[in-house]
């Protein structure tokens, strides 16, 4: 999410949007009394976006080997997420959240669990797994079947024969695979920043239309919009209203996908699938802002088709079926 704040701020670097935003920061204290020229403010501020960038980039290559278990990366990744944490929290209310997710994400690496998990996968020691007590399981199974016991007494002249339960074997889902987890985290994590852009605009257009017209009126970069666009601002907005809504929409839709994926539910991963064609088309609509959706679109589609992920999902049995047997005639 930062690696694309920063690289959609510095695609309309020198915009008077940006100029305008750097002279009112430059007119407040204490950076008023220091003299300093717009110039020299955007090319520092420039080459620090470009620093936030590369570690953006850093913190995504690092999470990625820290996820195959890579303990160096996990140790760089713990000091990138401690110093991420300190500089959203100087960004004030609105790094609360994202500061909240990195302090997070820092102390999960290293709980018991993550622990053991590494020292596994690093050779230093040895999974031991206690086996799990089966609460169907009763003395007389064999082998995933129930043996029918004999009856004590033999059943009266002309009565049925006792039925005796046994147990069928049926296929068990296994542990989640990764991938099923890598798409679903990737699809919740998109629709989520979908929703809540495309939801901030639908509702403020539907609480003060007149403003939200007046923005783009107002602002140099939406008047070419509005002016390339062939539209009034009003009709500008009013279509942007609706797009708005319908991926609103769309991207709950998707958040409830992914999280029936992640749960296992075979019916949330096709929703999810079907959700993830329509974004593709949408979002190469949208280039290059789209660009980003595409591309996550397209890797939750790959995810979910694996073989390893249909097979997960199609193993929906998770206890044996209960059938009746004659004791008389247990074939």
């Amino acid at each position: 999410m930062l690696l694309f704040y920063v690289t959609s701020t510095l695609s309309n670097w020198g915009s008077i949007e940006v100029q305008d935003q750097v002279k009112q920061v430059l007119a407040a204290e204490p950076l008023k009394s220091s003299g300093l020229a717009i110039t020299d403010a955007l090319s520092w501020l420039r080459w620090a976006l470009m620093g936030a960038a590369a570690v953006a980039v850093a913190g995504i290559v690092f999470a990625i080997y820290t996820a195959r278990g890579h303990q160096a990366s996990r140790v760089i990744l713990t000091v990138i997420c401690g110093l991420a944490s300190l500089v959203f929290l100087a960004g004030g209310l609105f790094g609360l959240l994202p500061a909240a997710f990195a302090i997070g994400c820092g102390i999960y690496l290293w709980t018991a669990d993550s622990r053991q998990w590494f020292a596994v996968k690093n050779g230093k020691a040895i999974l031991v797994e206690k086996p799990r007590v089966d609460p169907f399981a009763n003395p007389g199974m064999t082998g995933g079947f129930e043996t029918p016991r004999e009856a004590a007494t033999q059943p009266a002249e002309g009565s049925p024969a006792p039925q005796a339960a046994t147990y069928v074997a049926a296929p068990i889902r296994g542990p989640q695979p990764k991938a099923v987890l890598g798409a679903g985290l990737v699809a919740l994590i998109m629709s989520a920043m979908v929703a809540l852009v495309s939801g901030m605009n639908a509702v403020f257009y539907a609480v003060a239309p007149d403003a939200y017209v007046r923005l783009f009126n107002d602002n140099p970069l939406m008047r070419d919009t509005v002016s390339q666009a062939g539209m009034t601002a009003a009709e500008l907005a009013r279509a942007l209203f609706i797009g708005c809504s319908i991926a609103l929409v769309l991207s709950l839709a998707a958040i409830v996908a992914a999280g029936a994926t992640l749960a296992g539910k075979r019916l949330g991963r096709n929703v999810l699938v079907g959700l993830t064609v329509v974004t593709v088309p949408i979002s190469i609509v949208a280039f290059p802002v789209g660009l980003v959706w595409t591309a996550g679109a397209i890797v939750t589609l790959v995810l979910l088709k694996r073989p390893d992920s249909r097979a997960w999902f199609a193993n929906a049995s998770t206890r044996p079926a209960r059938t009746t047997k004659s004791v008389d005639n247990p074939g």
